[in-house]
């Protein structure tokens, strides 16, 4: 099965803080609204987006809504719940929520269910080239653009791509937008990718990742990208719990802070293209993974997450400074630290 998913992966790979929204009640005058219901005002999520005012909030009701969402201006995003509320997608090759922009916007998603999380790996639908358009992914919410977007207590599952998917862009030659996301107390499971965030500033926190093929993948394409995870469970991923790759000019690759990292295939796995990336790495509980605790990237240390790594161009990882202490790595099944004479700093472990 790992295979099987492995090239799934590939062919994806290929392929912040945020405050309240202060909106006003009622309407514009104009028809446009700066509350909206669903489905008491209107029958369908998108309806009630076109017909909203910028920074407005949907208020969405108990019930199943099967829809893919396209937002392009700053909205609220609320549901009755995430046992009460679910959202998933009609194309299961295109996001289920895609929001996009040019200018800066604002998102707030919270309440409630995007996707099936009780269907498992072998049940979730199958890439099919024919109906993708790039850039867009299977994803339960794909972010691109100049986006601050903050997800809060959501539950995102059975994507076939990725639980949530961000990218940065080009909009002209020298000047690039990413995404900036946050991530509290949301639950992804049964995905492909729990979180795929590429060149994207992300704060992901008091979350859990579970039984993915890869719990979260943050690879820097070019332009710089920041990545936080902190308080968050990674349980029972498949290939690995947490990978952190840079394929171009030296930067942080991360900071993976005081987290349960436990049962998955790999805890962390970290890559780099050229010498001089820093990655910290503090006060995580990070055993009882099949290969190993903490792996950087080289041939002594054999991975299933390598060939995902052949379409970046990365064949080994160059040296990476690792940061960090106070980590509890015990019970890995071929050993707590990849490889065993890598320049791990003092105190990296208790």
């Amino acid at each position: 099965m790992r295979s099987q998913y492995g090239m799934l992966a590939a062919v994806l790979i290929v392929g912040m803080a945020l405050g309240s929204i202060l909106v006003p009640q009622g309407a514009n005058g104009q028809g446009e609204r700066f509350v909206a219901r669903v489905p008491e005002e209107f029958s369908t999520i998108q309806a009630a987006i076109d017909a909203a005012a910028e920074g407005a909030t949907i208020l969405i009701g108990p019930g199943l809504y099967k829809e893919n969402l396209k937002i392009t201006k700053s909205l609220r995003l609320v549901g009755a719940g995430h046992k009460q509320v679910h959202v998933r997608a009609i194309n299961e090759q295109q996001p289920t929520i895609y929001v996009e922009a040019v200018l800066p916007i604002q998102v707030y998603f919270e309440g409630f269910t995007i996707g099936d999380p009780s269907r498992s790996l072998e049940e979730l639908p199958r890439l099919d080239p024919t109906q993708l358009s790039y850039p867009l992914m299977p994803a339960g919410i794909q972010v691109q653009g100049p986006v601050q977007a903050k997800l809060h207590k959501l539950t995102i599952g059975g994507q076939g791509g990725a639980g949530i998917f961000t990218r940065g862009v080009f909009i002209a030659e020298d000047l690039f937008t990413a995404p900036q996301l946050m991530v509290s107390e949301v639950e992804l499971a049964h995905n492909v990718f729990g979180l795929f965030m590429m060149s994207s500033d992300s704060i992901i926190q008091r979350s859990t990742i579970r039984e993915n093929l890869i719990g979260l993948f943050n690879v820097l394409l070019g332009k710089p990208g920041g990545l936080t995870i902190y308080r968050s469970a990674l349980l029972g991923n498949i290939i690995t719990g947490v990978a952190l790759h840079n394929s171009h000019l030296p930067q942080a690759l991360g900071h993976v802070i005081g987290n349960e990292i436990v049962g998955n295939g790999s805890g962390i796995y970290l890559g780099a293209r050229q010498a001089g990336s820093w990655v910290e790495i503090s006060d995580n509980q990070i055993g009882r993974n099949l290969s190993y605790g903490v792996t950087v990237m080289q041939s002594v240390c054999p991975s299933d997450f390598r060939p995902l790594l052949v379409p970046l161009m990365v064949s080994e990882s160059a040296t990476i400074q690792i940061l960090g202490k106070g980590n509890e790595l015990q019970s890995n099944g071929q050993g707590d630290l990849c490889p065993p004479d890598y320049p791990w700093p003092p105190g990296f472990r208790k």
